[in-house]
């Protein structure tokens, strides 16, 4: 069995997934570990291809507070180790509360 937060994660990189897919670009790998650190999603779309960083929320919270320079600092040494070029770093926060779902999409943060 899952822990609470880990399928709310999984959830969250579902709906990422899809919003993403939903304006043009294609997932083509999930949950990439790279030494210690991981990227969610990697994306490509007309804007070439990007790192995705997905954070969830449960409480109506932006889950977009998290992202933090220690967190910036383990994507971009992930991005730099991947073996296929990345043009961005995106960033999706997916909020869920009793009213619905709110998705905030940041392109091209780094």
């Amino acid at each position: 069995m899952q822990a609470h937060h880990l399928l709310t994660g999984r959830r969250g990189e579902d709906v990422a997934s899809w919003f993403l897919e939903r304006r043009g670009h294609r997932t083509i790998q999930r949950n990439v570990r790279i030494d210690a650190d991981e990227i969610d999603l990697v994306v490509e779309g007309s804007g070439g291809r990007a790192a995705v960083e997905v954070k969830t929320s449960i409480n109506g919270d932006d889950p977009l507070e998290s992202v933090d320079d220690a967190k910036f600092g383990r994507l971009e040494r992930a991005v730099g180790l991947m073996p296929v070029r990345i043009d961005r770093i995106d960033l999706v926060g997916v909020a869920a509360d009793e009213r619905g779902i709110t998705i905030r999409w940041l392109c091209g943060v780094r």
